[in-house]
């Protein structure tokens, strides 16, 4: 079995499915604009700096918060749907300021069936365009390769 055969259906995969992630990310991000806001407080926050064994850096993101809906506290930690680390520190630090932005103080948007998924940020951000560009031009560049 030629190992082509084996490579171009993983690559195609992660390019097809990244272009997924990223418009169900878009969605949950649309559909979050009409949650609640609950008051919160930001508990821990900074920028982590990883490094793989190549000895690349990626950055990510964290914000760790508490807020409450109806009496009950709850706990949180997503910045927005879709948000993670990216080797593109400028991208990261943007959605950080963003969700950081009255320190310590923060609205939360909360699912009103289950408070339990929450967000900061709402909307198209840079983040999320970068990351489906990214991914259509893999597609893209894996199309042009695999078509001669």
């Amino acid at each position: 079995m030629n190992i082509e055969h084996i490579i171009v259906p993983v690559f195609w995969a992660i390019g097809v499915g990244g272009i997924i992630h990223s418009i169900w990310s878009l969605l949950l991000l649309l559909s979050a604009k009409s949650w609640p806001v609950a008051a919160g407080e930001i508990v821990s926050s900074g920028i982590d700096v990883l490094m793989d064994c190549d000895g690349d850096y990626s950055f990510k993101a964290r914000v760790e918060y508490n807020f409450w809906v109806e009496g009950r506290a709850y706990a949180g930690k997503r910045i927005g749907f879709g948000v993670g680390s990216w080797s593109i520190r400028s991208l990261v630090s943007s959605a950080y300021r963003k969700a950081t932005s009255s320190y310590p103080k923060v609205k939360v948007r909360s699912n009103p069936r289950k408070p339990e998924r929450n967000t900061i940020l709402v909307g198209f951000h840079g983040f999320h365009v970068t990351n489906f560009v990214f991914f259509w031009v893999w597609c893209l560049v894996l199309n042009m390769a695999s078509t001669g």
